[in-house]
């Protein structure tokens, strides 16, 4: 399989993923910690961190088809294209609150910072997937072309 295959399947997988993480998120952030359609909060927060670490491992995948392992930094560093630095800079802030927040939630703990970091993470959270958005607006072209 190609470079060019398996970026395709990487990054349609990224949208199906990116379409039930914007769900998850809405869900996440109007239903205040109720149950929704017969399943409890819990288990709406338990989806939610499911899908928001396969949309990462997703990522990470990305980047490596783009970049590679050895020298990714510099190489993001260099890109002209803010539009990927914000996307690179924003999700490294979505995952480290989210990864904060998960262990109080897994520690069934409540405490002032824990809603701050959530209240942060879930804005900045939909920052990041409305630039995700974007980006596959402004490849969207690539995303269709049979040449690749």
């Amino acid at each position: 399989m190609t470079k060019i295959e398996k970026l395709k399947i990487c990054d349609w997988t990224l949208v199906v993923v990116l379409i039930f993480e914007i769900a998850s998120s809405f869900i996440m952030e109007f239903k205040h910690g109720r149950d929704l359609l017969g399943i409890p909060s819990r288990s709406w927060t338990a989806i939610h961190i499911a899908l928001s670490l396969g949309m990462f491992a997703l990522m990470v995948w990305h980047l490596y088809l783009h970049y590679g392992f050895s020298g990714w930094w510099s190489k993001i560093c260099k890109l002209k294209i803010a539009l990927s630095k914000w996307l690179f800079a924003i999700s490294a802030f979505v995952l480290t609150s989210g990864l904060i927040v998960s262990v109080y939630w897994l520690m069934h703990y409540r405490s002032h910072v824990k809603k701050m970091v959530e209240i942060a993470h879930g804005k900045i959270g939909f920052l990041l997937l409305a630039l995700c958005v974007w980006h596959i607006i402004r490849h969207f072209n690539w995303f269709c072309s049979k040449k690749n």
